[in-house]
């Protein structure tokens, strides 16, 4: 008896485990038809991949927002432009947009470089007003993407582009009066010119205002030297006036001053005349003292010829 019934109890817990075997399967089986469909392998290796990517998106629009910080227009580009390419791939629209804006603020700070360089060009190429307008536009851009020391430089150039504008057009007004034979108002033109060179800094400006300023200070020279002639001609100083008029006119020829020189010829034919005339009239002053009375008259009749020559060469 009790093996029969040790063989009952057996059996009750074989039946009692399949029932739940069978349990178990039934609930399995239930359970499946309310799940999603499982993701597969391939899937979750996707998904790692796009997480890895948005990761290194990230990490590249921090880059490119602190090199923009710092106005490192150039290398803030290159790490937004891939932020920005990572950012489409995954779909991330608040990622696009944000790197989109500040991409757009690179190639901002990157075109007012563009203009510096063409201004810098122009400026070097003496073409101010082109200069003084791009270095003003840079300028405004420049403040805008809040670069304080870009913009000064900037508003500096485009402030000596204009000071060295202002040089010029003094310079262009110093070299007509130069012309002119106007070397006093030429030497005020030039040295205003200069120190419109100076405040640019324009080396190259500079030495030549001073070389211009040097010819009307020969061009003066020359005519105190012409005027001083003059006078010692009106004093009978002869072979100093014609010393004199030599250096005036070596002078005004170099300047290339045709008026100069020709006053200076003129001058020069004055003083021989003179000169002339006067030896004529001493030599008739000595033939009347000698009471050679013949002599005398022909010899003031010669310098009275010689004294309409040197009226008609006034």
């Amino acid at each position: 008896h009790e093996m029969d019934r040790q063989r009952r109890r057996d059996q009750a817990d074989l039946f009692q485990f399949v029932e739940f075997l069978r349990a178990t399967e039934n609930g399995l089986r239930d359970s499946s038809k309310k799940l999603k469909p499982v993701t597969s392998l391939d899937t979750y290796a996707e998904l790692k991949r796009s997480q890895d990517e948005l990761a290194e998106a990230n990490r590249s629009l921090q880059n490119g927002t602190r090199l923009l910080s710092v106005h490192l227009y150039q290398d803030a580009r290159t790490f937004l432009s891939e932020a920005l390419r990572i950012y489409t791939e995954v779909e991330a629209e608040e990622g696009v947009g944000a790197a989109r804006a500040l991409l757009e603020r690179a190639e901002v700070g990157l075109s007012a470089g563009g203009l510096m360089e063409a201004s810098y060009a122009d400026y070097e190429g003496k073409r101010y007003r082109d200069a003084i307008g791009g270095f003003e536009k840079a300028y405004k851009i420049y403040l805008e993407l809040n670069d304080t020391v870009r913009a000064q430089e900037g508003l500096r150039m485009a402030e000596e582009a204009n000071a060295s504008m202002t040089g010029l057009f003094h310079l262009g007004q110093g070299e007509e009066l130069l012309h002119q034979g106007r070397y006093s108002d030429a030497r005020s033109v030039f040295r205003a010119a200069l120190e419109r060179f100076q405040e640019a800094g324009d080396g190259e400006m500079v030495n030549r205002t001073e070389e211009m300023i040097r010819k009307a200070e020969m061009g003066l020279e020359a005519g105190a030297l012409r005027d001083s002639a003059e006078v010692r001609i009106q004093k009978r100083e002869y072979a100093k006036a014609e010393g004199e008029l030599k250096r005036a006119g070596e002078t005004f020829a170099r300047l290339g001053d045709a008026n100069g020189t020709a006053t200076v010829e003129r001058l020069m034919a004055l003083n021989q005349a003179y000169q002339a005339a006067f030896a004529k009239l001493d030599e008739a002053k000595g033939y009347l003292e000698a009471e050679d009375y013949e002599k005398a008259a022909a010899a003031f009749a010669e310098v009275r010829n010689e004294f309409f020559e040197c009226c008609a060469t006034k």
